[in-house]
């Protein structure tokens, strides 16, 4: 098994077979990190496969993972929808 910086890419990021092997990263990790992208919204993880994000009275995302979250919140950011 290769230490993780033997598994970083020149640019510092960790390779995708680093990530593959890794077990999920914790929800408070994702939480801020989410968060810090996007302070405009609320963002709230209900057990592990529940990723609420809400805006203003009437925007609320729901997203099975993180990473769904992620592309859904770009989509509205990409779109021009204001919460």
């Amino acid at each position: 098994m290769a230490s993780t910086d033997e598994a970083l890419d020149g640019a510092g990021h960790q390779s995708d077979e680093l990530l593959r092997r890794e077990a999920p990263p914790e929800p408070a990790l994702v939480l801020r990190q989410l968060r810090a992208a996007y302070p405009r919204w609320a963002i709230l993880c209900i057990a592990a496969d529940r990723w609420i994000a809400v805006r203003g009275n009437d925007l609320t995302l729901v997203c099975p993972t993180p990473i769904e979250l992620r592309a859904a919140l770009d989509a509205t950011r990409s779109a021009g929808i204001r919460g």
